[in-house]
């Protein structure tokens, strides 16, 4: 067997070259808009009206309309994920610990020039000010669901992200789910230890804010405890488009 895999690999290996293909700069657009809510395709727009909407209920819950302490306070319900399950582990996750690995990790950068401060603040506000209303709205429903799993859909496909937001909600992934978010590590120690003021933050800036479309009003200073995402360095620039003004080299 492994004379088989190894064969195989090395085959795999050999075509890859011959399989690889240049393409221009404009097809690479035009292949990335294909899953993002630039896509015309209407399977995927589809999928996104239905994570939006099942966005909405879970923030909403029974309550009449969503109000900023819903905003404040969304987590994930014991439907979607089985925190009990987590808890009766006994399992550490280490976050205090991990938070200041960071910390040293980015402590070369504590004093960072004038010249270094305005060049950040400049290339932010560019990516800000050239954001299409897609990309904004993007940027804003992941902000708004970054309690839940919900994002996750968009990269399953149409067919595949169906399954996962109807499981999500019944609560098949429960232990998953909990597993997943209980695994995330807040950026705001960080941000205590650097204070350097977030771009929209700076005086003088001319960074757009979106307004909500979750049903509430966006409030960027629920943010302020951002979490990092290894697997999501996409959704650090769409932040930044939209919510923070910024990108993830401004949230510090």
């Amino acid at each position: 067997m492994k004379l088989h895999i190894t064969v195989l690999a090395s085959s795999l290996m050999l075509a890859m070259p011959a399989l690889a293909k240049d393409i221009s700069l404009s097809q690479a657009e035009l292949i990335a808009k294909s899953v993002t809510p630039n896509s015309t395709s209407d399977a995927f727009k589809s999928l996104e009206s239905q994570w939006l909407a099942q966005l909405r209920k879970a923030l909403q819950g029974d309550g009449a309309a969503l109000t900023r302490d819903d905003l404040i306070q969304m987590q994930q319900n014991p439907g979607q994920a089985d925190t009990a399950w987590l808890q009766a582990s006994g399992y550490d996750f280490q976050t205090s610990d991990n938070q200041q690995v960071g910390i040293t990790l980015l402590s070369a950068f504590n004093t960072l020039p004038e010249a270094v401060l305005k060049d950040n603040l400049a290339m932010v506000t560019a990516i800000n000010h050239d954001a299409d209303v897609n990309t904004r709205h993007q940027a804003l429903a992941d902000a708004e669901s970054v309690g839940y799993l919900y994002f996750l859909s968009g990269a399953m496909g149409p067919r595949l992200g169906r399954a996962f937001l109807t499981a999500y909600d019944k609560g098949e992934l429960g232990k998953a789910a909990a597993l997943i978010k209980a695994s995330e590590v807040s950026t705001s120690a960080a941000k205590k230890y650097f204070h350097y003021p977030r771009p929209f933050q700076v005086p003088g800036n001319t960074i757009h804010l979106t307004p909500g479309r979750c049903g509430g009003k966006r409030w960027s200073s629920l943010y302020c405890g951002w979490r990092f995402f290894p697997q999501r360095s996409h959704e650090r620039r769409l932040y930044g488009c939209a919510i923070d003004g910024g990108n993830a080299s401004g949230a510090l």
